[in-house]
């Protein structure tokens, strides 16, 4: 038996004594480190009636994991006990055989199914292909931010800006958001060739940690950021902060006439969308989700070397609960004005298992 945690109700986790199913032949057992607290699981955490797809099942659908694996199916090659590794969910989720699956795109995988535990639990049992190696070097906590880095490196590596070779060579960026996606995206930005990366911060911890990670000027989120921004005219325009709409509409109006705008932000509700205006001023847009591959790379290979390569990155980690305070974790990380970034959960690894 492990210790998994449940949504009960509004607001309200609870750990739970859960059975892992045996592992079948092409599984791994991974024991969790750590599992970041994202967007999507304080939207469920708030909303259990409006909740996300698994976010039923044990773990409250923790799925920004990094740990060792503990053992390996007998079918399996290429990962064995003690490796540390992190979760792919878009792999672990998918069937790898379908049509979505063979041109790299599993998040549209036609034949979809579910972890039985996710990653707000001691351990997690998913399939091989699910998981992938942490360079050496990288330390394991910092490895489950790898996740919301993949989906900042997706979104601006599939767009229509880097549509020829994936990268953003001298291109002008700014990123509407800084909490940790928006960050993600600076770090990406700087990592596919941008000139220039411009933040949005609303907080002063946001703003030192864009700093860090490399942005060139930040600007406060006030009621004259968007005219400053289309003074600026960025080429590219990451929309990271979802929420009530107005990061999206601010986008849209600051990005460069031909230029794009990738949504990276999920909004609480329906954002407005001028588009006879966007039609006119040529605008593309990509919004964008989760993580795949191109030209016979993963976004999550990236997403760790950035890690790897970037010693700030673990700035972005600024709160850590253990299993047994994972409501306190979430409370944390709802905490807006509270100084939180990524808020970590760490789960009873054991070196010796």
């Amino acid at each position: 038996m492990i210790r998994a945690a449940s949504l009960r109700g509004p607001r309200r986790l609870e750990l739970d004594p859960v059975g892992l199913p045996p592992p079948r032949p092409d599984d791994v057992l991974v024991r969790v480190v750590a599992c970041g607290v994202c967007a999507t699981n304080l939207h469920d955490w708030a909303h259990p009636d409006r909740a996300m797809r698994g976010s039923e099942l044990p773990g409250a659908h923790g799925h920004e994991v990094s740990g060792v694996v503990a053992s390996v199916g007998e079918a399996v090659e290429g990962v064995a006990p003690g490796d540390r590794v992190c979760l792919d969910p878009g792999l672990a989720c998918a069937c790898g055989v379908c049509e979505p699956c063979l041109a790299g795109r599993p998040r549209s995988c036609r034949n979809r199914s579910t972890l039985p535990v996710w990653g707000f639990a001691d351990a997690i049992v998913v399939p091989a292909r699910g998981v992938v190696q942490i360079p050496a070097g990288l330390d394991l906590e910092v490895a489950c931010l790898a996740e919301p880095l993949a989906s900042a490196v997706h979104g601006i590596r599939h767009g229509w800006s880097a549509a020829t070779d994936g990268r953003i060579e001298g291109l002008r960026v700014a990123v509407v958001g800084a909490g940790a996606m928006g960050l993600c995206a600076v770090l990406a930005a700087r990592r596919l060739g941008a000139a220039e990366v411009i933040v949005v911060a609303r907080h002063e911890h946001q703003a030192r940690v864009a700093a860090a990670l490399g942005a060139d000027r930040v600007l406060d989120d006030d009621a004259g950021t968007g005219s400053v921004l289309r003074r600026l005219r960025p080429h590219l325009v990451v929309e990271a902060a979802g929420g009530n709409g107005s990061a999206f509409e601010t986008a849209c109006a600051a990005v460069e006439d031909g230029g794009e705008v990738v949504v990276l932000g999920l909004p609480d509700g329906h954002a407005a969308l001028d588009v006879p205006r966007l039609v006119l001023r040529n605008v593309h847009a990509f919004f964008a989700a989760a993580y795949g591959v191109r030209d016979g790379r993963s976004d999550f290979s990236i997403a760790l070397a950035i890690l790897a390569e970037t010693a700030a990155a673990a700035q972005l980690i600024t709160h850590r609960f253990p299993l047994d305070d994972v409501g306190d974790a979430f409370r944390a990380a709802a905490w807006r004005t509270g100084g939180s970034l990524r808020v970590v959960v760490s789960g009873s690894y054991l070196p010796n298992v």
